[in-house]
């Protein structure tokens, strides 16, 4: 499932939820509290999800590290230098001849 389609299906959830909420006949302390401990428990799930992402991605990037096949040169080539540049064409260089 992409990005664009999660979000959607997110809001989509917490409007259903709220709107649950909303129209449900609650007095309004027991609302809030409704709404105090469902907003707790979206929070953790929250938390539980990043940490769960982050331990993921941690885990992706060691095994592509280990996997990574070694360089047959060192970075920097190690070959000859490349050749000088050429002068500029035309002689406008502002060298005296």
């Amino acid at each position: 499932m992409d990005r664009d389609r999660l979000k959607m299906f997110v809001i989509g959830g917490l409007t259903g939820a709220i709107a649950g909420l909303l129209f449900a006949p609650k007095s309004g302390r027991e609302l809030r509290g409704t709404l105090a401990e469902r907003a707790g428990e979206t929070r953790e799930r929250g938390r539980e999800t990043y940490f769960e992402a982050q331990e993921s991605l941690r885990e992706r990037l060691s095994e592509s590290r280990r996997t990574r096949p070694e360089p047959s040169e060192p970075r920097g080539g190690g070959g000859p230098p490349p050749p000088p540049a050429p002068p500029p064409a035309g002689g406008g260089g502002g060298e005296p001849p």
